[in-house]
C-alpha cells in the first residue's frame, strides 16, 4: 500500500509549496496553512490524511464572514441548494455567520499530482 502522506509531502516539497505538518490521533496527519487575500480574509486550508484510507480532506475555513443575521439567513438558504447541487464539497455556516467548505477527494497510489 502507498503511502499516501509521505507521497503528498514529497510533492508539495518538491514544488517547494510549505504547509505545516501535525501528526493526529489513530495514524491521522494534518497538513495546514494560512492564507490572507486581497480583502483581507485569513482562510485557514487544511488537508487530513488517515492511514490506510486513500483519499484526503480538504477543509477551507474562514471562506466568509457574514454579520448580518438577515444576510446569513439569505446565506444559509443559498448554501442548501448548493449542498443539494453538488456532491462534492460542502459549504458550512456556523451561527455567527463563518462561512467553511470541506470536500474529501481520492488519493490513490495511480494519482498523478500536476
Amino acid at each position: 500500500m502507498i503511502d499516501i502522506t509521505q507521497t503528498f509531502k514529497n510533492y508539495i516539497n518538491q514544488i517547494d509549496f510549505y504547509m505545516n505538518e501535525e501528526l493526529g490521533e489513530e495514524g491521522t496527519s494534518f497538513f495546514s496553512m494560512n492564507v490572507k487575500t486581497d480583502n483581507g480574509a485569513n482562510i485557514r486550508i487544511v488537508v487530513s490524511f488517515q492511514e490506510n484510507y486513500p483519499s484526503a480532506d480538504v477543509y477551507c475555513f474562514n471562506v466568509a464572514d457574514i454579520n448580518n443575521p438577515l444576510k446569513r439567513d439569505i446565506a444559509l438558504q443559498h448554501i442548501n441548494d448548493v449542498n443539494n447541487s453538488y456532491r462534492y464539497a460542502k459549504f458550512h455556516i456556523t451561527s455567527e455567520g463563518t462561512v467553511s467548505i470541506s470536500t474529501a477527494l481520492d488519493f490513490g497510489g495511480d494519482l498523478i499530482l500536476k
